[in-house]
């Protein structure tokens, strides 16, 4: 077992988690239930509305398995929180009991406090958006080999529209799920995957989440509950049998095709989190109730086989893949990707440290917003609409990057915790198979590029012994001074 309060404090020291004086916070309000204690929201000085999740008393027991699964959770944050679909952690903090995660707020609550309040005013244009923000999240921690297990619409939070996956207490590495049917059957069981009242030694998997996904679609095309009608106590025998929510009578049948798959009682049936989003980013770029059914079926096994690791398979026999999807809907995403590239160019401006590196990265995303002012009519089609949101959230991941490596402050922290040239490599293989897909020419000389990384790498390192040597030089002058002195 980890002991938790040694480990926050050794981060809080290594500066790999932030900390917060508590006298920093204000107005501390108490909001809701997180799963490991009390959720309050706070003024944060300088920053504004911040959520506080009590994680820890600081003086309960060091050592039982719930503090280990917290080291777990906050390990996972560290992982994640940089993608705009995940809930933020902005760092730590504690008051004289306890120790407290600061998080990003959400102005709206909860998804089914929001579902409550607005579903009324909804557009189905409204509702697809949503599911689409969902996915993205959850793509993001699949492609991290995370499965999130306790997916719900009280663990979807709402901040300016957008949804955000939260709570990750009952999240793990796929490495690390064991076949514990008392922690396979934590959470609602509306949302939980049937087969976890089938077999009490199954294994949660990802497509235990897209089980958990495919309610949630249903949630959001109805406004209300799952099994909101029935008694709680035999929801879990509904499921187990194989009873499901009605669809909701004007569902786009697309859209209602696609949740069924994803709840199917066969898991091999669901489809993969890519498969998903793929369908989803097509439905949002026209008219969903023009939509006409049965035009793709992702569980056509003649066509393909549904798995986790295969490459997206969708149908060549779907065309809206490659149907003209009006400027208009590009324009934002492309004003965000030239917005973060100015940002990007400050950083280079302003490093300290790993400026080949830097200016690599900024050099690559630079090329990406050349070829996005190029006049091409045939570039605006559904499939580079959902390639250009994935490219986004890369040149996003690229930024902080760079801001981690380009200070010292930061950087020390950064050295620790990950390797420069893997995360480097692999930001650019994620880089270059979206350019691969939108036809952006970037010409990249591969060897150079790890020469100028190496060179980066190399004056860190005699930065680094060049500082230990002043410091051995301090240590000597100071306890000679104290000898003579004596």
């Amino acid at each position: 077992m980890t002991s938790v309060k040694g480990w926050i404090e050794e981060k809080i020291k290594n500066e790999y988690i932030r900390y917060f004086e508590y006298n920093e916070f204000s107005e501390i309000t108490e909001i809701g239930n997180g799963s490991f204690g009390v959720v309050n929201k706070a003024i944060l000085a300088n920053t504004g509305l911040v959520a506080l999740k009590i994680i820890i008393n600081k003086n309960s027991n060091e050592l039982n398995e719930a503090n280990d699964e917290i080291v777990k959770e906050l390990k996972l944050l560290r992982e994640v929180d940089y993608h705009p679909k995940i809930n933020r952690c902005l760092g730590i903090t504690k008051d004289s009991k306890n120790y407290i995660l600061v998080m990003e707020y959400a102005n709206e609550g909860n998804l089914r406090d929001f579902l409550n309040k607005k579903f009324t005013s909804l557009k189905w244009s409204d509702q697809i958006q949503m599911a689409l923000d969902i996915t993205s999240g959850l793509k993001f921690l699949h492609s991290k080999e995370i499965i999130h297990r306790d997916l719900h619409s009280k663990n979807i939070l709402v901040n300016n529209g957008k949804l955000l996956i939260a709570d990750l207490g009952l999240s793990k590495k796929l490495a690390e799920v064991t076949t514990n049917s008392l922690g396979n059957r934590k959470g609602m069981n509306e949302y939980i995957d049937p087969q976890c009242f089938k077999d009490r030694k199954y294994k949660k998997d990802k497509k235990s989440d897209i089980y958990s996904l495919g309610v949630l679609l249903w949630e959001i095309s109805s406004g209300r509950p799952p099994f909101s009608d029935c008694i709680r106590g035999l929801i879990d025998y509904y499921v187990k049998k194989g009873d499901r929510e009605d669809t909701i009578e004007g569902t786009p049948p697309k859209y209602k095709d696609l949740y069924q798959q994803c709840w199917d009682d066969e898991p091999k049936s669901r489809p993969n989190i890519g498969e998903v989003h793929e369908i989803l980013s097509q439905l949002i770029t026209i008219d969903p109730r023009s939509l006409q059914p049965n035009i793709h079926n992702i569980d056509d096994k003649s066509n393909s086989k549904v798995n986790d690791n295969d490459d997206l398979n969708i149908s060549s026999d779907f065309s809206i893949n490659t149907s003209a999807v009006p400027f208009i809907k590009f324009l934002p995403i492309i004003k965000e990707i030239e917005n973060i590239f100015e940002e990007i160019t400050e950083l280079v401006k302003a490093a300290e440290h790993n400026k080949r590196t830097c200016k690599i990265l900024k050099n690559r995303v630079g090329a990406a917003v050349r070829d996005l002012g190029e006049d091409r009519k045939e570039f605006f089609n559904n499939k580079n609409y959902s390639c250009l949101q994935d490219l986004s959230d890369t040149i996003t991941r690229i930024k902080k990057f760079i801001s981690e490596i380009s200070q010292m402050k930061s950087l020390i922290k950064h050295i620790k915790v990950k390797n420069i040239e893997e995360t480097f490599k692999k930001l650019c293989e994620e880089f270059d198979s979206y350019i691969k897909v939108l036809s952006f020419s970037i010409d990249v000389k591969t060897a150079d590029e790890l020469g100028q990384l190496k060179a980066d790498q190399d004056d860190i390192t005699k930065v680094s012994l060049t500082n230990w040597a002043l410091l051995y030089i301090f240590i000597y002058m100071s306890i000679k001074i104290n000898y003579i002195v004596f």
